[in-house]
């Protein structure tokens, strides 16, 4: 090929010699052959460029896996907490009414105690 290529430059050259017919499609072959590995060149960097791309998008999806997995973990906590706050607030409620129950059983004591001690002022009184 080479030997070749070195003819049909000095072919080329000298223009008083003429190129036979297989000399031409050679060239037209070479120049055919030489659009082909730049079409090649630009068709491996855009696969290179989209490989790129691929790439961010598989790191992009698992993120978003990731998040996925992180949103159904917080649901639960999420209901968890819920359950507990529930619970909570149910034991609020009966302490809020034990305490109600208390303060009035408080109120009757305290009656009783007055109404003794009045009683027993009375009696002191009367005795005097």
């Amino acid at each position: 090929n080479l030997k070749r290529q070195e003819d049909i430059k000095t072919i080329i050259n000298d223009p008083g010699q003429s190129l036979t017919e297989n000399d031409k499609n050679f060239l037209s072959l070479q120049q055919e052959n030489i659009q082909l590995l730049r079409q090649n060149e630009t068709t491996q960097k855009e696969m290179l460029r989209v490989q790129m791309r691929l790439r961010e998008v598989a790191k992009k999806d698992m993120q978003i896996v990731e998040l996925e997995e992180r949103c159904h973990r917080l649901d639960q906590e999420n209901g968890i907490l819920k359950d507990e706050l529930t619970t909570l607030h149910l034991m609020y409620k009966k302490l809020e009414e034990d305490n109600r129950k208390l303060g009035f059983e408080n109120t009757q004591m305290l009656e009783k105690i007055l109404l003794h001690k009045k009683e027993e002022v009375d009696m002191v009184n009367m005795h005097n």
